[in-house]
């Protein structure tokens, strides 16, 4: 059995176009994909960078991702509107503007949206929201109004992403072309878990949740039956050594509880 999981450096050698990679790489039947990611490689820019997901033991994905910011132009009263129009092999996997003081202004997408987001604007005081703003790949033309003057413009930051790459379980070949020239090689890096250590983890994981939450209802439980235990020894006939009992338990609770409370949180982590 191996460890909890292994991370391996795959170095994708260039083909024999300029901007194209490739490297082999298989699953075995014993392990699930857990995570991948693109190494660090040259970028034009910070507002560029490369990432991997990863869609169950079947396929990886590598996208391309930069941050664009368009210019809303003010229109009659307190509208903003601005052109803006998708590539064909590009999505929108966020947005956010910044020119509120009092909330955050945001879009609302499911997904990887290339037909149309909602822009909304959430107040910082009450966390209450309303929808400001639309687009849409018919009408090309993102729309803003919430009733406040910006000024001329305001600036919307758009996060564009495109698929550069991929890898399935069946071709078990990982490819890369983002267009751009990395050299002779750059390297994907991917980690994955062997199936009975990850069972296992699990497995452990909910024993403990399943302890934790008893071992809180006792450590609240606790006082309160002291308590209980108390007011019957001193009441009822014969029950004083009951009730100091209970009195010397409840006052060593704190003490008790906090350790015992301690050790119950330290095991979660």
């Amino acid at each position: 059995m191996t460890g909890p999981n292994n991370a391996i450096f795959h170095s994708l050698k260039k083909l024999v176009f300029v901007t194209a990679y490739a490297a082999n790489f298989t699953l075995e039947s014993t392990d699930n994909l857990e995570h991948c990611s693109v190494r660090e490689i040259h970028r034009q820019n910070n507002n560029h960078y490369y990432y991997c997901d990863t869609e169950g033991n079947s396929v990886m994905r590598i996208y391309t991702e930069t941050e664009v910011e368009v210019t809303l132009i003010r229109g009659n009263g307190t509208s903003y509107s601005a052109d803006f129009s998708l590539d064909s092999n590009q999505f929108i996997s966020h947005c956010d503007g910044e020119w509120e003081v009092e909330g955050w202004v945001y879009c609302d997408m499911e997904g990887k949206s290339t037909s149309h987001f909602h822009i909304w604007f959430e107040s910082w005081n009450d966390y209450s929201r309303e929808q400001v703003g639309h687009w849409n790949n018919t009408a090309e033309v993102i729309d803003y109004d919430d009733g406040e003057d910006h000024g001329a413009e305001i600036e919307l930051r758009i996060a564009l992403a495109e698929e550069v790459g991929s890898w399935t379980q069946d071709e078990g070949v990982i490819h890369f072309d983002s267009g751009e020239d990395f050299g002779d090689t750059i390297e994907i890096h991917v980690e994955t878990i062997d199936k009975e250590v990850e069972e296992e983890m699990y497995s452990s994981q909910s024993r403990i949740e399943v302890l934790f939450g008893i071992s809180w209802i006792m450590c609240l439980a606790a006082p309160l039956v002291s308590i209980a235990m108390i007011i019957y020894g001193f009441a009822a006939s014969g029950g004083k050594a009951m009730g100091v009992g209970a009195s010397v338990a409840l006052a060593s609770y704190p003490i008790i509880g906090f350790f015992g409370c301690i050790a119950v949180l330290s095991g979660v982590h």
